[in-house]
């Protein structure tokens, strides 16, 4: 029920931002500095202030770049900063130049800590593409553990409606016990997958926007792991070490957040989701809710 319940909105939800996502060349369009509204009410084209990167106009309202986790090509201008506050910790984005942005994210207890790079270059019509790069750490808590993921991101739309497509390909750097007792052995595993995301937004008014963000890492092929152990031996009265191997498979896995954000002012704003988690062939029994705050500095 929980299925079918969160699913097929989110799924509505998805090919609507698409749709709207392809009406966006032909619900505004650009004369000279200044954006001009063809349909919709005059009053919210009073805020909508265009800069130009790369010899494109775009609109200064910076939270439509961004989602609940991923985010667009759109640019951040130079100066453009801004903190995404989530339950777990900060997300710092900084906009160096129109097209290259730098951006740091951490948990309340400085582990992981990540670091973000970002270029994108604009192509013909409302279409944007940029590459990135997260670099990531266990820092003090599990310094052996890292996370590196290249990826690149082709967007459509504006800063008002706009549908985004990215995809990496991620990996985990860490070690792990190889043998129990004495001596102590470690081996570093190091594990890639790949990694997609389908995200958008649609701006309702001057304050209302609809969010939706998913990620989706499909099945990949099976590793094998080794388990080491001892266990009571009754014939001999004493304890044997023994080893087991077994196949793991990598199966599917995939998270869906829909959501509402809602902007006080033009240097605020806050989001609330509802995030749908599908693992081993079915979704959570919850939904898992999510809050985030928008701050420019």
């Amino acid at each position: 029920m929980f299925k079918n319940c969160l699913l097929l909105p989110a799924l509505f939800l998805a090919g609507l931002l698409f749709s709207a996502g392809l009406l966006a060349g032909s619900a505004y369009h650009n004369n000279g500095s200044s954006l001009h509204c063809i349909r919709g009410n005059p009053q919210d084209t009073l805020t909508l202030l265009t800069h130009t990167a790369g010899g494109k106009p775009h609109t200064s309202d910076l939270f439509g770049s961004r989602y609940f986790l991923s985010a667009s090509t759109l640019p951040l201008q130079k100066g453009e900063n801004y903190i995404l506050w989530n339950l777990y910790g900060p997300d710092f984005q900084w906009g160096l130049t129109g097209n290259f942005s730098l951006g740091l994210m951490t948990s309340w207890f400085a582990t992981p800590i990540i670091a973000s790079a970002r270029y994108r270059v604009d192509l013909p019509g409302e279409f944007s593409a940029g590459a990135g790069l997260l670099l990531g750490t266990g820092s003090w808590v599990i310094p052996s553990f890292g996370v590196a993921l290249p990826y690149g991101v082709l967007s459509l739309g504006n800063q008002h409606r706009n549908l985004s497509f990215s995809m990496g390909y991620g990996g985990l750097f860490y070690k792990v016990n190889t043998r129990q007792g004495n001596p102590f052995h470690e081996r570093r595993v190091n594990d890639a997958r790949l990694l997609m995301s389908l995200a958008g937004m649609i701006r309702l008014n001057s304050k209302v926007s609809l969010v939706f963000d998913s990620f989706l890492i499909p099945p990949a092929n099976s590793y094998e792991q080794i388990e080491y152990g001892s266990i009571y031996n009754p014939d001999s009265g004493m304890l044997e070490e023994y080893s087991q191997i077994s196949m793991v498979a990598r199966q599917s896995m995939a998270l869906i957040i829909p959501g509402l954000r809602v902007k006080t002012s033009n240097t605020r704003a806050f989001q609330i989701g509802m995030a749908a988690l599908y693992f081993d062939s079915h979704f959570w029994n919850t939904a898992i809710p999510v809050f985030q705050w928008h701050w420019q500095f």
